[in-house]
């Protein structure tokens, strides 16, 4: 039996039950940039409330190229995938899908 669960919780509760990803990885981001700059490059799109990790490799310290995004719902991760398709950082055109 399920106990009374919020109107603004709903929506995350049965995504969270859907097991539906929230998270996105964007590859293809060119391996110089810091992570502010990628936040700051990210800033232009008005993506919905995220956080983002930032992906070093554990023996050299150095970027990887990839971050992942994680929102709080699903929807924002579908949305911001439309958004950010195509889109250009550099000379580089970054590749987001859904995250596993």
């Amino acid at each position: 039996k399920k106990g009374y669960i919020a109107p603004h919780l709903k929506r995350q509760h049965e995504e969270e039950e859907q097991n539906l990803s929230k998270s996105i990885k964007i590859q293809n981001i060119p391996n110089y940039l810091n992570k502010e700059e990628i936040e700051d490059w990210l800033s232009q799109f008005r993506l919905a409330k995220y956080r983002l990790a930032y992906i070093r490799n554990k023996r050299t310290d150095e970027f990887k190229g990839l971050v992942f995004i994680n929102f709080n719902f699903h929807k924002d991760a579908i949305d911001s995938i439309k958004v950010l398709e195509g889109q250009r950082l550099d000379y580089n055109i970054i590749e987001p899908a859904l995250a596993n």
